[in-house]
């Protein structure tokens, strides 16, 4: 078919795949911010929001400290869990709308022959490097309250135990 019998439309026709509109892009945009503070806000909940929580509901529940303690170290890892597979749901989206392919299964160090490639097959995601962060920020917090923050241990003094009765 030569560029004669064309319409003229049909040789204006561009060959390349239509570009997205700005709207769809700015609203794609938007979503994905969106998604990435979700998993953000919901990795740094994870190692310091759940476990808090979980310690003041068991405490305002149950009135034996043992009881409350052995509640709370088996309610919280549970709902570490389900809050894991919510922001791993969530990596899932955000890759669908960037478009990425999720990483597929990779052998683990143990299965691989030593001639093998040396590159790693695995690629570090977003939700990756958001639990990293997260686990960072969650121990030096941790580390700043047990130092600074927090009442030093005193054995000796008026609040000695012992000295419940004020007698030097």
């Amino acid at each position: 078919m030569s560029d004669a019998t064309l319409t003229p439309r049909a040789r204006s026709a561009p060959t390349a795949p239509l570009q997205a509109r700005p709207l769809t892009v700015l609203k794609t945009r938007l979503a994905a911010a969106v998604l990435v503070s979700a998993m953000a806000l919901g990795s740094l909940g994870l190692w310091t929001v759940l476990p808090i929580g979980w310690l003041w509901l068991a405490s305002n529940l149950v009135r034996s400290n043992l009881f409350s303690y052995m509640f709370a170290l088996i309610a919280c890892p549970i709902s570490m869990v389900q809050a894991a597979r919510g922001l791993y749901h969530l990596q899932r989206r955000y890759q669908h709308l960037r478009q990425r392919a999720a990483p597929g299964p990779h052998p683990t160090g143990w299965l691989r022959s030593l001639s093998d490639e040396r590159r790693s097959m695995k690629t570090i995601t977003l939700l990756d490097w958001l639990m990293m962060l997260s686990v960072l920020v969650a121990i030096v917090t941790a580390l700043i309250y047990y130092f600074l923050l927090s009442d030093p241990l005193v054995v000796t003094g008026p609040q000695a135990p012992g000295n419940e009765h004020g007698l030097q």
